[in-house]
């Protein structure tokens, strides 16, 4: 722990780690629970609104996908060529705004719409559950879902504007990586393309640190969000001090839980690559096996991913009573 000038004690990043894992020791059945159901509400939302327009545009188009799709990389047979070029008209011809594309879309939007409110359900819920939690430190009783569900239903509206502001951030992000694309690509015709990549290179740089400090200020601002008498405002501003006052202590948190994530993958790749080479030529056995292999890793990234949310909550806090 570090002394303030002011005489309050902050956690420093360790501290902050094992606030977080006490906190998923304390509530880590229901924590790793909602986690995995909040992915799987989610995917099975996000397919469903998928599987809308592809159906609307026939079902058939897309079982011919594969076969065209290894026609098209077929160059030295001009006839297998001439049927994926069929496709791709195909493909074309049926995208026109007929009443059910229309309503495929529209209905693609209120799916999307719904994973959004369900997220930040989960959201709310989670780090109310971890906030309560570091409220009561080691003491802690576990959580019943009636309290996470109370939480998140409290918080659905604010967190849900704090999703719909990182995506304005997100949004402009990706039009400054467009942009950067379009100026390479134009050097590329005057310059040539060794000035075109130069010209992407240092375009992306500041844009990729964009995306990463927006998507690190909206878990902070997540994790103030959860304090008593916070707001969305409140929160991203407190965010940004944050990482302006604890870069170091932000970085360090970052590099830890990198690690951990890169141990996990390190740990289950002898298994897929096992399964890669026993499945070989059998894909339905493949994806099968691929399947399992992903549920046994969901459960430690789940618990790393909960360990991190309550990292943050913890030093939010403590930047909170620290200030």
């Amino acid at each position: 722990m570090a002394n303030t000038p002011e005489g309050t004690v902050r956690l420093t990043a360790i501290d902050c780690v094992s606030h977080g894992v006490a906190g998923l020791g304390a509530n880590w059945r229901l924590l790793i629970g909602v986690r995995l159901l909040r992915n799987l509400t989610l995917l099975v939302l996000l397919a469903a609104s998928l599987f809308l327009p592809l159906l609307a545009l026939g079902l058939d188009l897309w079982l011919d996908l594969p076969r065209n799709l290894e026609s098209l990389g077929d160059i030295d047979h001009l006839d297998h060529l001439d049927g994926g070029i069929e496709w791709l008209s195909d493909l074309a011809d049926r995208l026109v705004w007929t009443p059910k594309l229309v309503s495929a879309l529209l209905a693609m939007l209120a799916l999307w719409l719904v994973a959004g409110y369900v997220y930040c359900f989960f959201q709310a819920g989670t780090y109310g559950v971890l906030a309560a939690a570091d409220r009561e430190g080691a003491g802690a009783k576990a959580i019943r879902w009636a309290d996470f569900s109370r939480w998140g239903r409290d918080g659905l509206k604010r967190y849900f504007a704090l999703a719909n502001l990182y995506g304005v951030f997100l949004f402009a992000a990706v039009l400054l990586a467009l942009l950067g694309i379009g100026a390479g690509a134009s050097a590329s015709a005057v310059w040539g393309a060794f000035a075109a990549f130069g010209i992407i290179c240092v375009a992306m740089f500041p844009i990729f640190l964009l995306f990463l400090g927006s998507g690190i200020w909206y878990e902070i601002a997540c994790a103030d969000l959860s304090r008593e008498r916070s707001s969305v405002r409140i929160a991203a501003r407190r965010a940004l001090e944050i990482l302006r006052r604890r870069l170091g202590a932000v970085a360090l948190i970052l590099v830890l839980f990198a690690t951990a994530s890169m141990a996990i993958w390190l740990a289950l790749f002898p298994l897929s690559a096992l399964v890669s080479f026993t499945a070989n030529g059998r894909p339905l056995v493949a994806f099968v096996a691929h399947g399992l292999v992903q549920l046994v890793a969901a459960l430690p990234g789940a618990a790393v991913e909960t360990v991190l949310a309550g990292t943050w909550v913890a030093l939010a806090r403590s930047e909170a009573f620290g200030a």
